[in-house]
């Protein structure tokens, strides 16, 4: 958040977390975080500062001198220095906020909606408040969005025009605000704008994750060239969007309250690619990392399978929500079992049974990838991968007796056992950096997971 914040700081960005994070202790952990950073913030303008009275500009990040300093040239560098540093420095220090939201309905998408009725100057719910519609899921009418805070008086009645939707693991360029905020002030009308999403990663990270890079670089200009043909694109979470227009077509206001995205919707971003059309602007890019390992590349699709079907549920109410409708009251209530791991030819299939059996029994909600990512940092690769999988290495062992048993042109069967049966050791191998070395990162550290 910092480097996206500081690459990007101008007189307009502000630059928010929204958190749901419930416990007090977390929550003084992460306003001290705030603090630190806009300390960094503050010392690191006010060097610059200086350095710009002085006609230093080589030692000045370039996109700052432009954005920040030269807006101040009129003024008398000695006046500056005395009268009005220290409150630039203070003011755009200030615009580093953190949030915490007092409700999790909706997850992702209703924090980022939250944040725009905060701006409009709406601390209240109104929408997914109906309890005869929404049962237990829904939140209490005119209850506060966020917990009281120096921030929330800093955002509410701001009317900000934009909001930049971004994940934990989204890496902001530097310059990429204002590039994007160019195009979409060229697309008045589209709610919108959709950049490329580029993975990247560094050259110590996982043997998995440089191969997933590899995968997405040659899907690149195939995407491209099909968004641009058809004239939008999906939305995939991570994007530019015109808060007004968001407003008039998917929350609506107290009065005629709209709430277009489903209250139990896992992929919102699709069902709101689906009613917003969302501009593809190939030429500006977000990074972001791959997935660490097999395991956590698994969770992710799993989510995704559970979102897709639900989405299916709205989508074809009569086709395939009533029969879903109809199996989710019959078995709601049956104890869900943890979904387990199998590669890529076996995956597919078991990810779709685990996630129709997840909609069948109401239970939603997702294993958090980041808390895998740790365990695999903090161990050997090979030992937390066996850990996961070996049910299904044993699986692929007596299905190869099976086969031998009963099959004489056996060959395809046995190696797609086999490619079952290594698949833990495929995971730890590409858990691996590309030196083939364990690396056990912050060892000396503690997380809170």
């Amino acid at each position: 958040m910092y480097e996206g914040y500081i690459s990007n700081i101008g007189p307009n960005v502000s630059a928010v977390l929204v958190s749901t994070t419930s416990e007090e202790e977390l929550k003084r952990y992460e306003l001290k975080k705030r603090d630190t950073y806009r300390d960094i913030i503050y010392k690191e303008l006010f060097r610059e500062g200086v350095s710009y009275t002085k006609g230093d500009y080589e030692s000045l990040d370039p996109f700052r001198l432009k954005n920040v300093w030269h807006v101040c040239e009129h003024i008398d560098p000695a006046v500056f220095v005395r009268e009005y540093l220290d409150d630039v420095c203070h003011k755009y220090a200030q615009e580093f906020m953190v949030l915490h939201r007092v409700s999790r309905v909706l997850r992702k998408c209703c924090q980022y909606q939250d944040l725009m009725l905060l701006s409009e100057g709406v601390n209240e719910a109104f929408s997914y408040c109906d309890p005869e519609y929404y049962g237990k899921s829904a939140r209490p009418y005119r209850q506060p969005l966020f917990h009281y805070s120096d921030d929330v008086n800093n955002i509410i009645k701001r009317k900000f025009d934009y909001t930049l939707v971004l994940d934990a693991d989204s890496e902001v360029p530097k310059g990429f605000v204002t590039e994007i905020m160019q195009i979409a002030a060229a697309h008045p009308e589209r709610v919108i704008i959709q950049p490329a999403i580029e993975r990247h990663c560094k050259p110590d990270d996982t043997v998995f994750m440089h191969l997933e890079y590899m995968k997405q670089a040659t899907y690149t200009p195939m995407i491209n060239a099909i968004m641009t043909y058809f004239g939008q694109s999906g939305f995939f979470g991570k994007a530019l969007i015109q808060n007004r227009l968001y407003f008039d077509k998917v929350i609506g206001t107290k009065v005629k309250t709209i709430e277009r995205v489903p209250i139990d919707v896992l992929s919102h971003d699709t069902f709101e690619a689906a009613i917003l059309k969302p501009l593809y602007a190939g030429s500006v890019h977000l990074l972001e990392a791959p997935s660490y390992n097999y395991i956590t590349w698994n969770i992710r699709e799993r989510r995704w399978n559970k979102g897709e079907i639900l989405l299916a549920m709205y989508f074809w109410p009569n086709a395939f929500g009533k029969l879903m409708r109809f199996l989710q009251k019959i078995i709601q209530r049956q104890k869900y079992n943890k979904t387990k791991f199998t590669p890529d030819a076996v995956v597919g299939t078991v990810r779709i049974v685990r996630s129709l059996v997840a909609i069948f029994s109401l239970n939603v909600q997702w294993i958090p990838q980041r808390a895998i990512e740790y365990e695999f940092i903090f161990s050997n690769p090979f030992v937390s991968s066996l850990k996961h999988l070996w049910g299904y290495s044993l699986f692929a062992l007596i299905a190869s007796v099976a086969v031998c048993l009963n099959l004489k042109a056996a060959f395809i069967n046995l190696f797609m056992c086999m490619s079952l049966f290594l698949l833990p050791v495929y995971n730890g191998f590409t858990s691996l950096s590309p030196n083939f070395k364990i690396s056990f990162k912050q060892r000396d550290r503690s997380f809170t997971v």
